[in-house]
């Protein structure tokens, strides 16, 4: 198993934002929660107290995910918060969008409707966080690190992007039918 060695403070950063970003998505839909349970509505009840243990469960994840420095597990944990903060980011998305005919108090209420778009928001920037977090280390390896000085003077592309050496009039000849 590899460790992941490169940018390991730009990724404990991001994992940090992204605990940050679950607690404060956890403490927004609490509130919605007790709202709700306060003016006694049970079915918007319900529907917040299960967002509030989705929610829950994400910072569970974010906050175990602090301290993977293999890359496996890394992988399997930023994978796992990008795939549960983008069904979050769709089904929250849909329920903003789709106008649900009801007269209770706490689906009109200015507050409420202000807290669940914030967390709307604060579950799409966690979706595009983990989304772009990196999964591992760079692929490249310095050739300086691996062969002689004379050996890498010869490399005719020295470019990390360079997969396969075939580069310049060489592709087009070898290619051409």
């Amino acid at each position: 198993m590899l460790k992941f060695n490169c940018d390991n403070h730009q990724v404990f950063r991001r994992k940090l934002f992204l605990t940050v970003n679950a607690v404060c998505i956890v403490a927004l839909s609490t509130v919605c929660f007790g709202y709700a349970v306060a003016n006694a509505e049970l079915d918007y009840a319900m529907i917040y107290a299960v967002y509030v243990i989705f929610s829950t469960y994400l910072l569970i994840i974010c906050a175990l995910s602090l301290k993977q420095r293999l890359t496996d597990n890394h992988c399997r944990s930023i994978l796992h918060i990008t795939v549960l903060s983008t069904t979050a980011v769709i089904a929250l998305g849909a329920s903003a969008i789709i106008p649900v005919p009801d007269t209770s108090s706490v689906s009109e209420e200015l507050l409420v409707q202000m807290i669940w778009y914030t967390v709307l928001g604060l579950c799409m920037v966690m979706a595009i966080t983990a989304l772009t977090t990196r999964l591992g280390p760079a692929l490249h390896y310095p050739p300086e690190k691996i062969y002689k000085e004379k050996t890498t003077m010869g490399i005719t592309n020295p470019d990390q992007e360079n997969v396969c050496d075939i580069v310049g009039a060489f592709s087009v000849a070898y290619f051409d039918f």
